[in-house]
């Protein structure tokens, strides 16, 4: 049995709620783990990796494609 859970995924919309927000990787990232109700420090702890490490992903400063798949 996993250890996961499956939580939806709401993408941000406009104000009014009519218009769904187009977002790049970091936007992404940032959107669902605010939607979560989480810090930066603990999506890093439970994703394995250090905290600057997860910050320069979030930032754009690092391409989400390129991390390794157990992140």
């Amino acid at each position: 049995m996993s250890k996961y859970s499956f939580i939806p995924f709401e993408f941000p919309t406009s104000p009014d709620g009519e218009y769904v927000i187009g977002l790049d990787e970091k936007g992404i990232l940032r959107s669902r783990r605010e939607q979560l109700g989480m810090t930066q420090l603990e999506v890093a702890e439970r994703s394995g990796i250090k905290l600057p490490q997860y910050q320069r992903i979030e930032a754009g400063d690092r391409q989400l494609s390129g991390c390794s798949m157990r992140i």
